[in-house]
């Protein structure tokens, strides 16, 4: 497994944790690796695909 850090301002960060509690995340790092697997295959800018990612 790869860490990677970010920077967040306080009230994105806020809403970041209330996000990972309604959708029932135990943490940061198991909510952006689901948020990463799920929008990785949503439509991008201008309605191209973006390319899937795998585990």
């Amino acid at each position: 497994m790869e860490r990677f850090t970010i920077s967040l301002e306080t009230k994105l960060a806020d809403a970041f944790d209330e996000l990972m509690a309604r959708r029932g995340y135990r943490n940061r790092s198991e909510a952006v690796r689901g948020l990463l697997r799920s929008g990785a295959s949503t439509p991008g800018p201008r309605g191209r695909r973006r390319e899937t990612m795998t585990a």
